[in-house]
């Protein structure tokens, strides 16, 4: 008679991807304001809003409520269509440099070495607006930490 013993094993495994923790309040970015297009649509939604809800049956407090949300809900919709545009100009600058490169490695040419100074500056300019608003967001939040020591003190 053979004896068969088993031995069972459990493995638990947590994976932490992202241990910082996120700010869950929405603020609204104000650098976005200088955009006049996003403005103007902004002020044709509310006009249509206010047209197709204000009918005097629902209290003005919670019309100005429900149009917040509204407003939200299409800043956040115009700021990531906006976000995505620039991510994809700079991944199409950044292609048509490599081809650029390659085609200035064969031939030596200046005309594309013209071309890829000026393909440089644009994605530089691209990488500038990037920085200056992470800057701003970084001095934003060491003035609203203020004196008290943290964890970003610390570091």
């Amino acid at each position: 008679m053979e004896v068969l013993i088993y031995q069972i094993i459990t493995l638990f495994l947590k994976i932490i991807l992202n241990a910082r923790k996120r700010q869950t309040i929405w603020r609204l970015n104000v650098g976005i304001l200088n955009n006049k297009g996003l403005l103007k649509d902004l002020k044709e939604e509310i006009k249509q809003y206010m047209e197709e809800n204000n009918n005097g049956e629902v209290g003005p407090h919670i019309i100005w409520d429900a149009l917040k949300v509204v407003v939200r809900g299409k800043i956040i919709a115009k700021t990531t269509l906006i976000k995505k545009n620039k991510r994809e100009r700079y991944s199409d600058l950044s292609a048509e440099m490599r081809e650029l490169e390659q085609q200035f490695q064969k031939t030596n040419d200046p005309k594309i070495y013209k071309q890829i100074k000026d393909i440089k500056t644009k994605i530089t300019e691209l990488l500038l607006d990037e920085y200056g608003k992470k800057c701003t967001y970084l001095k934003q939040n060491y003035y609203e930490i203020g004196p008290r020591a943290t964890k970003l003190l610390a570091k």
